[in-house]
């Protein structure tokens, strides 16, 4: 007995130790919370319990096979109790029990610290908290506390709910809460890292009830877990800091993460351990330094973001010194190439240098001003500016091997000619994402089309040499994918930092302020560059500068967007931008000048930055870096962006890969009937596994990431560059009537200008709409004409223009236009299926509309029986439908794209669907049986507009329909006649024309046969047959071109 005993106290002093000394908690406390217990007691009656196992739920019969494998008799075991206060139950609870001899987990093949009860689920550590614990923390934010009038019922963790000013840690462990509570601060448990969210009864994350009891608007919430060194641990913490954060966040509450420094020697440091080594004094300046979530969510991004090891790192002002020595013949001949420098350090002229002496070079970007810059740059021809013959580019006087285009037009590029060419991609962060998700990259549906040529180009060039002050592993790894020989890349990572500019960062609800400011430096003579990521915002501007021409007469103003970047001026501008921009006082430029363009001169005092939300943060600042002058800088940003995933808002790769799977699977569910057998295999065909949709996936969950949180990333990504960052907060202004003024006016102008303009034919459209660029009048034409057919009239209002939103009006109508009549979204699928099928390269899932799966839901929720104008609707009256929706929310959210809050009101939901029609909805509140309600109906006059556009339509239909001749069901031989189509000579010509047969072949398969016709199984496998060996041609012929070279 005395050695047990003995035993028992070694293992209470242990424990004491390692919690009072080692962990600098407050001996009060830790008697509040700890209990020090042996395995087994015996009573005075005789009666024997097993305290430990009862803590842990765990069977007696359980216990003596885990220890002793079946042995009568029980080893000496103690056990560390960890009280916990439950503020859902409201009683105390153990939270978890230390063992003198801990169990081994096997999946960690180590003991663990620590065992949770069995069969409980998750809860959080809540310390019982004594009157003087209490007191320090009253004390330490200045709340007053008297005990002698507190309730019996209020206990330390109810006064904390009820007090949102005090902010409250979360750990990962109660010693870790605890010490932090001896200090005065009040921190809350968790078992585990993931352990604070749940899944709600919709089906989405949700906090924990035990945490979200206290998740109060604006009370701060700071992250405080371990620092680590291990990278899949560091992750795992990020990940579930991240999505813990985001559900706080959503509660209004402030969210911050404090970053602990490591310890020397340590590979691992906790809160406790800090203040033992540091002292309260250092671990208070490290949560003054704590970081907002969407800080701590960006640096986590960068430090992720490029990973491959340099070959070769430098660091200097200029990648090369050019005029001191020739090119380093470090540099290999083949392979991927990649260089990673900041901005303004001569990447694009290093790149010049290396392929000066080369024969063959590809030069891919995304904007027709960038390549342009690019091709004099690296003495190249601009592919708008040659002729074709025979698959080859000509100049007027030879031909040219030496060719740049923009990634719209890869077709151009018949690869049998840039066999072994040096393929650059500048700025190739920018230019994939373009190709992958841009609009005009699947003009015609040719996305598929682009991706398997830049996949030939990228596998038969001899090396491929890419650039971008953001170079990522998102880039490097597809197109290490696409190369294919497992080769490394070779990186050249330049390290210098150029110095950064003094920067003022407006931190205001609108853009007010800084074009206030901006409008007053002008008007002082300043002369001002602006960057500016709205097209709408740019033309304002604009206008409001035109009206200081009253006091600065001479002011010369340049607008440069995707209206007018095909104009003369522009034109001109471009061409030598570096004289040409001393012929202007301000210039006003959004994305369609900003990436590739460098103006080297000093001309402007002032840069501005205007950003609605259009553009990332990495966007944004390559805009604000175009002027290299190390001048001021005046920035503005959106809190959050608009320009998200259209298929999800997710941030995670994986997740968008799962969203597009299942609405892929579920639309074609319900558009296969439609499909016919000719399009049937390439559906079945259809992958997620390939390096395009890889690049799709990570691409936009970056560019999600940054719209969630765009001006705090923005922020931090100026900081980071070096820049002297000023933050300046401005409180509300409603002062802006000005510029509200001058955007109305500019709408109102191009209103005007498009119903002025042409209603083009369909041969002019065509032509108009297969130029390298239009003009404005070209884009004003087009517009108008898009219009007038759509509408089905022969005139265009202004008040038509304004009514059709920029096309929004248009999408909306087709959606209620499908809903009345289903064939007509099956038709829409199948035609953008289509599009992208015929040019044999597959079909790229993002692109796909799925309206067939909206319409579907839509008419599954029952919308299409409510649109009666003639029915006011109460809350109780849309009861069904709002039922559906809370009860399907997270398919709504999928495939509609709203979220439906669970405690939506039926009458917003009914709101946001109409909306989504372009049904206009009108509502008000009148005297029920027990009170006011809400009423709601449809726009009597708004409806009756639309059944009218719906009934011209319909008619249009039918006329096109009246006016087709009867052909046959088989289609026309396929051939490659198309823009960019490589010309038709020798081996290549037979490969060709052996695709164009064996898909003729396929087709004719396609006429209906009866399904007990003998011949229809065999029809079914030839046709799946042909299709592989469609296929298997369409790679072999590009991958391997170079062997049937003649």
């Amino acid at each position: 007995m005395k050695s047990t005993t003995l035993d028992l106290h070694s293992f209470s002093d242990l424990v004491y130790r390692e919690w009072i000394d080692g962990s600098a908690i407050e001996p009060e406390l830790f008697t509040y919370n700890v209990e020090i217990i042996a395995d087994e007691i015996i009573e005075s009656g005789g009666e024997v319990s097993y305290p430990i196992h009862e803590a842990l739920n765990w069977s007696p019969a359980k216990w003596r096979t885990v220890w002793q494998s079946g042995k009568q008799q029980r080893p000496e075991l103690f056990g560390a109790l960890i009280h916990s206060w439950n503020p859902i139950l409201e009683k105390p609870e153990v939270f978890q029990v230390k063992l003198s001899n801990p169990l081994i987990d096997h999946k960690k093949g180590k003991p663990r610290k620590y065992e949770n009860p069995a069969k409980r689920g998750q809860v959080g550590g809540f310390a019982l908290v004594p009157n003087s614990i209490w007191q320090k923390v009253a004390d330490r934010y200045g709340v007053e506390v008297d005990f002698s009038a507190l309730p019996d019922a209020v206990n330390f963790w109810s006064w904390v709910a009820t007090h949102p000013e005090i902010p409250i840690f979360i750990c990962e462990g109660m010693k870790k809460a605890c010490c932090l509570l001896s200090q005065g601060y009040v921190a809350i448990a968790l078992s585990g890292i993931t352990m604070g969210r749940t899944k709600g009864t919709d089906g989405k994350l949700a906090l924990q009830p035990y945490l979200a009891k206290f998740a109060i608007p604006k009370r701060q919430i700071l992250f405080c877990f371990d620092a680590e060194t291990k990278e899949k641990t560091k992750h795992h913490v990020f990940v579930a800091t991240v999505k813990t954060g985001k559900l706080f966040a959503d509660a209004d509450c402030l969210v911050k993460v404090v970053e602990l420094p490591f310890l020397e020697g340590t590979d691992k440091t906790g809160v406790d351990d800090f203040i033992v080594e540091r002292g309260i004094d250092a671990f208070d300046q490290v949560y003054a330094n704590a970081i907002s979530l969407n800080t701590y969510a960006w640096e986590h991004q960068q430090d992720s973001q490029l990973t491959f090891k340099p070959f070769k790192s430098l660091s200097m002002n200029m990648m090369f010194q050019l005029d001191r020595y020739e090119i380093p013949d470090y540099i290999p001949k083949t392979g991927i190439v990649a260089l990673q420098s900041a901005k303004g350090t001569g990447k694009t002229k290093a790149i010049a240098a290396i392929v000066a002496g080369t024969d063959k070079l590809a030069l891919l970007g995304h904007r027709v001003s960038l390549v342009r810059n690019l091709c004099k740059v690296m003495n190249a021809d601009f592919k708008g500016d040659l002729d074709m013959a025979d698959g080859q580019f000509i100049t007027d006087s030879a031909y040219s091997a030496r060719v740049g285009a923009c990634v719209d037009s890869l077709l151009a590029f018949d690869p049998r000619q840039f066999v072994d060419c040096d393929l650059v991609i500048d700025e190739v962060e920018q230019v994939l994402r373009h190709l992958i998700s841009g609009s005009t990259c699947n003009k015609d549906g040719k996305r598929p089309a682009l991706l398997a040529r830049l996949h030939i180009l990228v596998k038969v060039a001899r090396r491929v040499i890419v650039a971008d002050a953001d170079l990522s592993d998102i880039s490097l790894n597809y197109l290490q994918a696409l190369r294919g020989d497992g080769s490394d890349v070779f990186l050249i990572k330049n390290e210098y930092q150029p110095e950064g500019y003094p920067t003022r960062f407006i931190v205001a609800s609108n853009d007010v302020p800084i074009i206030q400011e901006l409008l007053a430096d002008v008007t002082k003579g300043h002369r001002v560059f602006v960057a500016t990521d709205s097209k709408s915002s740019s033309k304002a501007i604009a206008k409001l500068v035109e009206k200081i021409k009253a006091i600065r007469p001479k002011i010369r103003v340049l607008l440069f967007n995707s209206d007018t970047s095909g104009g003369r001026h522009e034109t001109d501008f471009m061409s030598n931008i570096n004289k040409r921009v001393f012929n202007y006082d301000v210039i006003i430029a959004t994305p369609s000048m900003s990436t590739g363009v460098s103006i080297e001169v000093k001309r402007f005092h002032k840069v501005y930055g205007l950003f609605y939300g259009t553009v990332t943060d990495a966007d944004a600042s390559q805009a604000l870096s175009r002027v290299r002058d190390n001048v001021p800088r005046t920035v503005w940003c959106a809190e959050r962006g608009i320009n998200f995933c259209k298929i999800d808002r997710s941030s995670s790769p994986m997740h968008l890969k799962n969203t597009l799977r299942n609405r892929w699977d579920r639309e074609v569910s319900l558009i296969r009937a439609g499909l016919g057998d000719s399009l049937l295999p390439i559906v079945d065909h259809a992958s997620l596994d390939n390096p395009h949709i890889d690049l799709w996936a990570s691409v936009e969950a970056r560019t999600n990431a940054a719209m969630w949180a765009l001006r705090d990333y923005l922020l931090e990504r100026l900081v980071f560059e070096g820049n002297h960052v000023t933050v300046v907060t401005i409180g509300n202004d409603d002062s802006g009537k000005s510029i509200k003024e001058a955007l109305a006016q500019t709408r109102q102008e191009r209103y005007q200008a498009v119903s002025r303009a042409k209603i083009l034919s369909p041969s002019e459209q065509k032509k108009l709409i297969s130029n390298e660029s239009q003009s404005y009048q070209d884009l004003l034409d087009l517009e108008k004409t898009a219009i007038a057919k759509f509408y089905c009239l022969n005139q265009v209002s202004p008040e038509l223009v304004e009514y059709d939103r920029d096309g929004q009006r248009r999408s909306e109508i087709l959606k209620l236009e499908a809903l009345f009549q289903s064939d007509l979204a099956i038709e829409s699928d199948v035609r953008a299926f289509t599009r992208q099928a015929k040019f044999g390269m597959g079909i790229f899932l993002p692109d796909q509309p799925c309206n067939e799966l909206g319409r579907y839901i839509r008419s599954g929720l029952g919308l299409k029986e409510l649109l009666n104008p003639e029915v006011q609707y109460t809350d109780a009256d849309l009861e069904d439908l709002g039922s559906l929706c809370r009860q399907f929310a997270t398919d709504i959210k999928r495939y509609l794209g709203f979220n439906v809050p669970q405690d939506a009101t039926n009458i917003w939901i009914f709101r946001i669907l109409c909306n989504q029609l372009g049904i206009k909805i009108c509502s008000k509140r009148i005297h029920g049986d027990e009170g006011m309600i809400n009423v709601c109906w449809l726009d009597a006059e708004a409806w009756q507009e639309l059944l009218a556009i719906l009934e011209r339509r319909s008619v249009s239909r039918q006329q096109v329909t009246a006016a087709q001749p009867v052909s046959c069901d088989r289609p026309p031989l396929i051939t490659n006649d198309s823009e960019g189509a490589i010309a038709r000579n020798g081996k290549f010509a037979i490969w060709t024309r052996l695709i164009a047969t064996v898909t003729y072949l396929r087709h004719l398969l396609t006429s209906d046969i009866s399904p007990y016709h003998p011949l229809y199984k065999l029809k079914k496998q030839l046709s799946v047959l042909f299709f592989n060996f469609q296929v298997m041609f369409n790679s072999k012929l590009f991958l391997t071109c170079s062997q049937v070279i003649p």
